[in-house]
């Protein structure tokens, strides 16, 4: 499993993968049962996971990280939450989610433009969090990964730019805040008679405000 957030679109873009699956390509259990003694939970633990009640690919993602967690002693409790308050009040509200044991929370994201910034920022600061809810940050908060934020910000040059947002991204999977586990694409048709074509570069998706017929 590549555990790069930077999807190989986004310029900067650098493959790795801090966690490999094992020679069965099926997860190393040995090395996870280490780290769960190395945090003091050696047979496990108890914790649930949410997800947008109204997503099918989000349940059937949850459920399977509750089987393969599972393999090693973590017990997962889906909790499903309908989408319209998703974050505002329940996965993306700090009290809510820590009163009802939400250890782990299915979310989505696009780049609201196509750059280290535009996919990184709004799930990795840890300043967008607000107890009030309604952020996409749901589990980031660290303080080096904020200052590499800003350092990011104020760097000119493109490259060493893209450099400091691998550096943030390399960061955030060591630290195991956020699992990229499921990459969706859609198929865009449209009819042979389409004028006025124009693909927004932020969305990946045409701008159909423009869209003219012959």
């Amino acid at each position: 499993m590549a555990t790069s957030l930077l999807p190989p679109a986004i310029p900067g873009h650098e493959d790795f993968n801090l966690y490999p699956p094992g020679a069965d390509n099926k997860g190393d259990l040995a090395k996870a049962k280490e780290a769960l003694t190395a945090c003091g939970q050696p047979g496990g633990f108890e914790t649930n996971i949410s997800y947008r009640a109204e997503r099918p690919k989000e349940k059937a993602a949850a459920e399977a990280l509750q089987q393969s967690l599972g393999r090693v002693g973590i017990k997962l409790t889906l909790k499903p939450f309908p989408q319209a308050d998703y974050f505002a009040l329940y996965a993306g509200k700090p009290g809510y989610a820590k009163d009802n044991k939400i250890g782990l929370a299915m979310n989505g994201w696009q780049s609201d433009w196509p750059d280290g910034f535009g996919f990184l920022q709004q799930i990795v600061d840890s300043r967008v969090i607000r107890d009030t809810g309604g952020s996409s940050n749901i589990s980031v908060r660290d303080p080096e990964v904020d200052k590499l934020i800003d350092q990011a910000m104020k760097e000119t040059d493109t490259d060493a730019r893209n450099a400091i947002w691998t550096q943030i991204d390399k960061k955030v999977m060591d630290d195991a805040f956020i699992l990229p586990n499921v990459w969706t694409k859609t198929l865009l048709v449209r009819s042979k008679n389409a004028t006025n074509i124009f693909v927004n570069d932020a969305y990946g998706m045409y701008d159909y405000l423009g869209m003219g017929v012959k």
